[in-house]
């Protein structure tokens, strides 16, 4: 009889701890109220033609679940749901006790107009050339290279193409409405002049002393030399700009002290500049002198460290007008891990330090600009640039279908970068802040991948930027902010299908 009572306490003990358990846990009711704890929907944005969202949730102590717009009655944990416009899906959790509502909205792109400028590397905006945003006709640039596509579609991709050319510049997955595109390939319509000149005093320069000479154009390059070190004769030839328009050059001399020419300042001794106009017409410009006058430096100093496998190539310094145009000075080739430099001290300029480095055909920089007066301190880390993965070299049978991929770069963009091997054939420069990219079609602008044709892949590689979209907002290839870095790996070569 002891036996049996207490068989049955035992078992009534069991069913009330499974009782209690029912109530306080899992997923169905009892006398807990539902709870929701999570509902979210991914992707939370869809591009303009919609697409396919999943649908998940955690929920508690419900007896049945209902998703609208939708199913009605769902179970589990999820669901895929195809979406075509904005929704604002609404999940209810239910049991005796009552419900419990959740809204997770996915959002859907509206058109938007594409509103943009195309220029070059030097900043000279660009007329008349080709912006096709795939998918929509191509228009041509403003005589102030503006551009407007309506009814774009985020995410988008554009081409331009100058048509003295057949390199294509394009940019991927592009969200923003203004972009500013840099064009990478130089205009057709170009004037050239040569501008001659003399600095002093200093001349005869003395035994240990040395000078650079050093010219920017508006809407142009630039040039860097040495005066003749006897009568500081000076001759800055094959200066060019774009197109036919008339335009200024900047010049800028510096006396200075160095062991031999070829090694970095160790002090300044003099600076002098001027402006010079050029008026379209090739005809070259002389007697621009320079007078100059005594400056003093600042020291640029710290230390650098490189990847594994990578060989110091050189440190040195110099001075920036603005971004892109400045003045170099001579290197050093010495690997010691750190560095002291000297830089001209100069009004309304600034200074920069690079180091190189190089492994195997790869190379990779790293800079620090912006300085302004003595700077000790300064720590340049060379990243291990990509690897670039597919296609492999000497690969065949490459098309639009082949993507072409690589190893990630801490917070960087890449520019793929596919070279015909003959003259005449298309060129394509590809900004994207993706591991991989494929070769745009633009057979409609002309611009197709030739079948059966000897091709070269490489990639530059830049850092660090958000994404793409800051780039095109800031119409800069240089990173905001006083640090980067580039790092462009061998190229490969490759054969395109028949």
């Amino acid at each position: 009889m002891i036996i049996v009572r207490s068989f049955i306490l035992i078992v009534l003990a069991a069913s009330l701890a499974a009782l209690a358990a029912g109530c306080s846990g899992g997923n169905g009711g009892g006398s807990k109220k539902p709870s929701i704890r999570s509902f979210e929907a991914s992707p939370a944005t869809l591009p303009l033609s919609g697409g396919v969202v999943t649908l998940t949730w955690d929920v508690k102590h419900a007896d049945a679940l209902f998703l609208e717009p939708g199913p009605g009655l769902v179970t589990g944990t999820g669901a895929t749901i195809t979406v075509t416009g904005p929704t604002s899906f609404l999940l209810t959790a239910r049991n005796s006790k009552g419900d419990d509502l959740a809204v997770a909205t996915v959002s859907v792109a509206a058109p938007i107009t594409v509103s943009g400028t195309v220029a070059q590397l030097s900043g000279s905006r660009m007329p008349n050339i080709p912006v096709f945003v795939h998918g929509h006709e191509p228009v041509l640039t403003a005589d102030d290279g503006t551009f407007s596509v309506p009814g774009v579609s985020p995410p988008y991709d554009v081409s331009v193409v100058h048509p003295f050319s057949t390199t294509a510049t394009s940019y991927l997955g592009l969200t923003v409405p203004n972009p500013n595109l840099l064009m990478l390939t130089n205009t057709a319509e170009f004037s050239a002049t040569s501008i001659d000149g003399t600095l002093s005093p200093g001349f005869p320069s003395a035994v240990g002393v040395s000078n650079r000479v050093c010219s920017r154009i508006a809407g142009g390059g630039g040039l860097t030399l040495a005066a003749d070190e006897t009568t500081g004769n000076f001759s800055l030839t094959s200066l060019s700009w774009d197109g036919n328009s008339d335009t200024t050059a900047s010049i800028a001399a510096f006396l200075y002290n160095a062991p031999d020419d070829g090694l970095p300042p160790t002090s300044f001794i003099s600076y002098g500049s001027r402006t010079t106009p050029l008026e379209n017409g090739n005809a070259p410009v002389v007697a621009q002198n320079i007078t100059l006058a005594p400056i003093s430096g600042i020291t640029l100093a710290g230390t650098y460290s490189l990847p594994a496998d990578f060989t110091f190539s050189s440190v040195n310094a110099s001075i920036e007008f603005a971004p892109l145009a400045g003045c170099s000075f001579p290197f050093s080739s010495n690997d010691t891990g750190s560095f002291s430099l000297i830089a001209p001290s100069v009004p309304s300029t600034t200074a920069r330090v690079d180091v190189s480095a190089s492994s195997a055909g790869a190379s990779i920089q790293a800079t620090r600009r912006g300085l302004t007066a003595t700077t000790t301190g300064i720590d340049l880390t060379l990243t291990e640039p990509p690897l670039l993965i597919v296609p492999v070299p000497n690969s065949n049978g490459v098309s639009l279908d082949t993507n072409f991929t690589w190893t990630p770069y801490p917070d960087g963009l890449f520019v793929l970068l596919v070279i015909g091997g003959a003259p005449g054939q298309p060129n394509f420069v590809v900004f994207t802040d993706q591991t991989h990219a494929k070769v745009p079609d633009l057979s409609v602008i002309g611009l197709g991948l030739p079948p059966d044709a000897d091709y070269a892949w490489a990639l530059l590689s830049l850092r660090p930027f958000v994404d793409l979209q800051e780039l095109v907002t800031t119409g800069s290839i240089l990173p905001p902010g006083d640090l980067y870095e580039q790092a462009t790996p061998n190229a490969r070569p490759f054969h395109t299908a028949p």
